[in-house]
């Protein structure tokens, strides 16, 4: 065992204790593995190269804080954004068999990065720099993330780029909710991961499966017993980075709370997604409402801008999913495209609170929200779907709110359906008849 106080930390939260922790690892390393030991303490830390074969234990009561001067760290040159920043705490690149663990603490301090007042919706702004992600792992195999906390991440939190074999497990995750684009699990391009029994609060998304130009397919995920707050998404694949395929991913057995969309399925870059299920989600969409909009399913097959490829949605499995919402389950597919053998089962939406105005969705800015589908935006329905080749929805229920509505929305509204049935015994009577808009080949079942 290799304890950093041994190499010369102070842990006196003053002291920059980078090259103890760093001397620390390079000799665990080399001699084929070890344990770096973190005792008790505050240690003040930049930019850290996390090695092969070396155990990274943070001891209950030790906070590793993140130096608010990028001074302290080295300038990255790998693919950049206003998210993937040059600076890290954590580096790994082309390494195997890292584990960090323990009930320690990583405090990102994130709000040292961010400009001092939000804006008029709340978010905090960063400043030109800031380190992000937190943690940068690239091209890495047998990871595995255990037990300890992160808060105040300045931007991402924990980047698996393209790595292989990876495992994480009880993480506790606290971001600031309007910090600025504050993930905190981005898996990109990596095969055969394992993540449960984390309790999560991020600013944006919660876990989100992406697909980078520079990355590669996701394959292999799956995710459950999970807490997870989120001001954007909670369980996402895809949008903007959806370049390469995801395929064979299961989510399970969670919660997902005060998100502006607990689920989220995007191709918008043309990567195909496809063999996925989702089961066992209670969540609700009573986020931040200055963020956005409550939907609790979002599945939407687009081309990003003219000069997309057009990818696929097929093979989706939802079941046993309840949601407490004042919005609407959307499946969109621009014109001429079709989501594929989508199947919802035992999914019960719930009104606790008015329904949402439809002209709100017609206006709504955002990247992410059915761009090409203007007639579903608005559709006044609990469950909006439009272009879907095989929709198989049985025992979907809604609970409408008590009371008065300006509203009248009603139960289904389905457009472009091609093949599949509606098997809903308990949504009778309905408030509105099932709404065929028109173009639908579609069995009810009585």
């Amino acid at each position: 065992m290799f304890n950093v106080r041994d190499f010369g930390a102070k842990g006196d939260g003053k002291a920059l204790d980078t090259k103890a922790f760093q001397e620390a690892v390079n000799k665990a390393s080399k001699q084929q593995g070890g344990t770096v030991y973190v005792p008790s303490g505050q240690y003040l830390i930049s930019n850290i190269y996390l090695l092969s074969n070396v155990h990274l234990e943070l001891a209950l009561g030790a906070e590793l804080l993140a130096s608010p001067d990028l001074s302290h760290y080295d300038k990255m040159v790998h693919g950049h954004n206003k998210d993937r920043q040059p600076y890290h705490l954590f580096i790994a690149n082309d390494q195997k068999n890292i584990v960090i663990s323990g009930h320690g603490v990583v405090n990102g301090q994130g709000p040292k990065f961010w400009k001092d007042k939000p804006d008029s919706r709340g978010w905090y702004k960063e400043k030109q720099q800031r380190i992000s992600p937190l943690f940068e792992l690239n091209r890495c195999e047998n990871i595995k993330l255990i037990d300890f906390s992160i808060i105040d991440s300045p931007g991402w939190t924990v980047h698996l780029n393209q790595c292989v074999n990876v495992k994480i497990r009880g993480l506790e995750i606290k971001n600031h909710i309007l910090g600025p684009n504050t993930d905190a699990l981005d898996v990109n391009g990596c095969k055969n991961v394992i993540i449960s029994d984390c309790h999560i609060e991020a600013g944006d998304d919660a876990i989100v499966l992406k697909t980078t130009p520079d990355a590669s397919a996701c394959e292999g995920i799956t995710v459950t017993n999970c807490l997870l707050r989120s001001n954007c998404v909670g369980f996402k694949l895809g949008a903007a980075e959806s370049f390469y395929d995801m395929r064979q991913i299961t989510f399970s057995n969670s919660v997902i709370y005060k998100s502006t969309r607990p689920i989220g399925v995007y191709a918008l870059e043309g990567g195909h997604m496809e063999d996925i299920t989702i089961s066992n989600i209670v969540c609700d969409t009573h986020g931040t409402e200055t963020v956005g909009l409550g939907i609790p399913i979002h599945l939407d097959l687009r081309r990003r801008s003219d000069d997309s490829k057009l990818g696929a949605i097929r093979n989706i499995q939802i079941s046993n999913l309840i949601a407490r919402t004042r919005g609407k389950i959307m499946l969109t597919a621009e014109a001429g495209a079709y989501l594929e053998n989508i199947v919802l089962r035992d999914v019960h939406l719930i009104y606790d609170r008015d329904f949402s105005d439809p002209q709100q969705y017609r206006d709504w800015l955002s990247a992410q929200f059915s761009n090409r589908s203007p007639k579903a935006r608005v559709a006044a329905a609990a469950l909006v779907a439009e272009g879907v080749k095989g929709f198989y929805l049985d025992n979907y229920k809604v609970t409408w709110p008590t009371g008065e509505s300006i509203i009248d929305p009603a139960a289904l509204w389905l457009r472009d359906i091609k093949g599949g049935y509606v098997n809903c015994p308990l949504l009778k009577p309905y408030k509105k008849a099932l709404y065929n808009s028109d173009n639908c080949d579609i069995t009810l079942i009585d």
